[in-house]
């Protein structure tokens, strides 16, 4: 009976890793701030933010360990229905380049207000093994 439960609890992980690939990579949004992701080396991720980038606003990288963690491609969504000044989603795409943890610091700010803090911050705690 125990070789029963092992075997179908090990098809049951591969099913679940094979379903991971075919969902593509994490996507991490406000309610991850401060979470924990964990990856392998070569994996993508994309952080989803909200923006408006009218008040001269936008979502820069303050911190990551580039050994870790790599910045890639930044894309803004507008609304369905846009109006001056309306909000848009930012997708900001990230790929693991090496194993160990970096703190990846996303700071959102007017880029030429470099001493004032910035409006929001956004964090993750990247673990690559």
């Amino acid at each position: 009976m125990q070789g029963l439960f092992r075997h179908t609890a090990h098809a049951a992980l591969a099913g679940a890793s094979l379903l991971c690939v075919a969902c593509g990579p994490p996507t991490m949004s406000l309610k991850d701030n401060g979470s924990v992701v964990r990856l392998h080396p070569g994996n993508h991720f994309k952080v989803v933010l909200d923006s408006n980038p009218s008040t001269g606003y936008s979502w820069q990288v303050a911190g990551a360990d580039p050994a870790v963690v790599r910045e890639g491609k930044v894309t803004e969504i507008p609304p369905e229905h846009p109006l001056p000044g309306s909000p848009v989603t930012v997708v900001m795409e990230f790929q693991t380049v090496g194993r160990g943890h970096s703190a990846l610091t996303l700071v959102y700010r007017q880029p030429w207000a470099t001493d004032a803090p910035p409006a929001r911050t956004y964090a993750l705690d990247v673990s690559v093994e």
